[in-house]
């Protein structure tokens, strides 16, 4: 198992993976992407970051993230004019969780916007295991700052 930057032929590894996250029902309020979409993204600029988990040559994991720029004065996270890394996607395979997978995934996209000079970090953990997602971005140093819930009923 290895982790790796993305490469263009990745893109129907991390699509499929959506739609395994969508079947879980882990996260239902994005929809799946497809391959095209996975690319558009990918393509958009130098301040993306993609890192899959493969396993015999198959996507098992990957994190997505953004480098951006906080516009707002005001923010929860950040003054106005700081940069961030803003990680968007992470998801590993069900039967590859508890591995260190999740963590060198995240070690490896962390480490990379450090070697941009990124030092401040956001993740927003829109997920049904949100204990579970909790517990694990605190290893790595992050605090929560807000909790958003919904009822439908």
């Amino acid at each position: 198992m290895k982790i790796r930057p993305f490469e263009k032929k990745d893109a129907a590894g991390i699509a499929d993976l959506d739609n395994v996250i969508w079947k879980e029902g882990i996260l239902d309020i994005i929809s799946p992407r497809s391959a095209k979409d996975i690319l558009k993204y990918w393509s958009n600029g130098r301040n993306r970051f993609i890192y899959v988990a493969e396993n015999r040559g198959k996507i098992i994991g990957y994190i997505t993230g953004n480098i951006e720029l906080q516009k707002n004065k005001w923010d929860l996270f950040f003054k106005k004019g700081e940069k961030y890394l803003d990680i968007i996607y992470f998801y590993v395979l069900k039967k590859f969780r508890e591995k260190r997978i999740g963590t060198r995934l995240m070690n490896a996209i962390l480490n990379d916007a450090r070697s941009k000079g990124i030092r401040k970090f956001k993740v927003v953990a829109a997920t049904k295991e949100l204990d579970r997602a909790v517990k694990f971005y605190k290893k790595f140093g992050f605090k929560s700052y807000a909790t958003k819930m919904r009822m439908m009923k």
